[in-house]
């Protein structure tokens, strides 16, 4: 915004070092500083034209400002890249994050419709993240802008790096989680302030009226946020840890097969990990088999745990359901369905299944 104000050199050196400084500690962050420098240049562009009708872009583009700021971000990146000491560690890492990191993550088609999914479930991802009220406040604070541009100038520039982003890093990556929205949450909320700072102006009418109203949608916000730490509070796997203590005898063999930082604690038991299968576990003969059901039973059809799981469930192993557990709550907010989150990996449904036989048939 500095830079887009008063076109300052030392900016343009600060606005280098930080992009790079972002890039080097999450790759990621790389999608911002696409199109945003070439924002900076043609706004200083504009500035030129208006003092002088012959100003040429390219004097925008080739200019002291310009050309320092590119020289300091090359340095500082091969500088934290460690290229020189570790050139081969530098390929391998950009190998990783354009090959099998990018694929990995993948859940769209390269596709018309695979991007059109991209796009709603960023949407999606938008609402669930700011709550219906702050979302719809930022959406209205955005269209406002747009249509009234007067005002506005400085705000709108803020779209750049957003758009920058979604191009260059969620629609190339092809995937789409809550937690990679959190920069355009921030960009959108000057937007949402805008809206709020223009519908409280004190020459208008009802103001206290509207001043309630908005402490009414921040106040539901909060509890909207505050949801998170209820569920943490009522995480399933507490009231599981308390039943476990009184119903598996500590000489119990307790088989696991899900990643344990999503089941209960078992530092006191003696547990085991084995791979879902009818062989192993005939093997093992755990006397208890505790999975996280959220987790383990979210596996695709074609998955060869799948049938495991399924066979579990449905009692053709020779164990029965002992417990079943997740807690519930009237003051949770939160509706994860159809969002991609780490949040539902909080309060996970967990399941114990017992032995009642020797032998797996």
């Amino acid at each position: 915004i500095r830079i887009l104000k008063k076109q300052c050199f030392q900016d343009y050196l600060l606005f280098s070092a930080t992009a790079t400084l972002a890039i080097c500690t999450k790759d990621q962050a790389y999608g911002f500083y696409v199109l945003t420098p070439l924002a900076a240049v043609l706004s200083d562009y504009l500035g030129r034209k208006k003092e002088n009708k012959m100003a040429k872009f390219r004097d925008s583009l080739f200019n002291r400002k310009v050309v320092f700021a590119l020289l300091l971000a090359v340095f500082l990146f091969l500088l934290l890249q460690n290229f020189l000491f570790n050139y081969h560690g530098f390929l391998a890492h950009f190998r990783l994050v354009t090959g099998w990191a990018k694929e990995y993550g993948q859940i769209y088609e390269n596709t018309l419709g695979g991007q059109l999914k991209i796009l709603w479930q960023t949407l999606k991802h938008l609402k669930f993240s700011f709550g219906w009220p702050l979302f719809v406040l930022c959406l209205a604070g955005l269209i406002a802008s747009l249509f009234r541009r007067k005002g506005a100038g400085l705000l709108l520039w803020l779209l750049v790096p957003g758009i920058s982003y979604y191009i260059f890093l969620l629609s190339v990556a092809l995937s789409n989680y809550d937690r990679y929205l959190i920069p355009l949450g921030i960009i959108l909320a000057f937007f949402g302030g805008k809206f709020v700072s223009d519908f409280l102006q004190p020459a208008q009418r009802f103001v206290r009226l509207k001043a309630g109203l908005i402490s009414l949608l921040f106040i539901y916000s909060f509890f909207y946020a505050f949801s998170v730490d209820i569920i943490m509070l009522k995480d399933s796997r507490y009231s599981v840890e308390r039943w476990m203590k009184v119903n598996i005898p500590a000489s119990a063999l307790v088989g696991v097969v899900d990643s344990r930082e999503y089941l209960p604690r078992l530092e006191d038991y003696n547990w085991k990990y084995f791979l879902p299968s009818r062989k192993n576990l005939e093997r093992i003969k755990p006397d208890y088999i505790i999975i996280n059901a959220d987790y383990t039973y979210k596996v695709e059809k074609d998955d060869p745990r799948y049938k495991f799981y399924l066979e579990l469930a449905s009692g053709s192993f020779p164990y029965k359901l002992e417990f079943s557990y997740k807690s519930r709550s009237k003051w949770i907010l939160l509706n994860f369905e159809g969002i991609y989150t780490n949040l539902d990996k909080i309060n996970p449904r967990i399941q114990i299944f017992k032995r009642i036989s020797q032998s797996v048939s």
